[in-house]
């Protein structure tokens, strides 16, 4: 779990979809100490 106390400058965020064994993870980001936005999906096979 993340603090989101502090999260007046952006959001933040992640989803996780499972299915056949293989888990996709993205997480993103908007914040504006960082000048811009960013995405990441992370693709994990189980087995």
């Amino acid at each position: 779990m993340k603090d989101t106390s502090g999260a007046t400058t952006g959001s933040e965020g992640s989803v996780t979809y499972s299915f056949g064994g293989t888990a996709i993870g993205m997480k993103f980001c908007d914040s504006y100490t960082l000048s811009g936005n960013y995405a990441t999906i992370e693709f994990q096979s189980e087995g």
